[in-house]
């Protein structure tokens, strides 16, 4: 053995490795925190899955499938001290923030499916209403007389009383793409 085998031979033997793959047991979503087994089936709990573990409630958090696999860092080289550094399988990305932004924002704000399948409702309403409205209406006037007159007027406007379409609530401002 030469002496700078030697010399990697000892240093190697002092030194941790810095990152280890391991395996995801347990996942505790309200701590964000972690239980993996690593590749020397040692189990370590308290993994932390995010950078700080804290009551904050802002930031990003990935959510690692139960099973899978995750490579974990030591931080200043402590077993006790690992955080996941990358993910095999995710179940959920978590982005909380009081702005999020896609690609720019000139496309605006990113569309609500309830506000819109409301409104969507509310217009279907509005045009049943209408049409029921409007057979009234012309019910209403009788023979030979004028649709144009106060009768057919009269019983329009009673069916479509409190008929509104309102647009509104739609635009989620919070997330920006484009």
């Amino acid at each position: 053995m030469t002496l700078q085998e030697a010399i990697q031979s000892m240093v190697k033997s002092m030194t941790k490795p810095e990152i280890i793959l391991a395996k995801v047991i347990d996942f505790d979503m309200t701590k964000w925190l972690a239980t993996v087994e690593l590749n020397t089936s040692i189990q370590i709990d308290e993994v932390r899955v995010r950078a700080v573990v804290n009551t904050e409630t802002t930031g990003m958090f990935v959510e690692p499938k139960v099973g899978s696999y995750v490579i974990v860092g030591l931080i200043e080289g402590k077993l006790e001290s690992l955080f996941v550094i990358a993910f095999s399988e995710i179940v959920k990305y978590h982005l909380k923030a009081d702005l999020i932004e896609f690609n720019g924002d000139s496309f605006g704000g990113i569309a609500k499916v309830q506000e819109i399948e409301a409104n969507l409702n509310a217009i279907k309403d509005y045009l049943s209403t209408l049409n029921s409205a409007i057979y009234t209406g012309i019910n209403a006037v009788g023979v030979s007389t004028a649709a144009s007159g106060t009768i057919g007027a009269e019983a329009f406007d009673s069916a479509m009383a409190g008929q509104v379409i309102n647009f509104s609530n739609m635009e989620n401002t919070s997330i920006k793409h484009g």
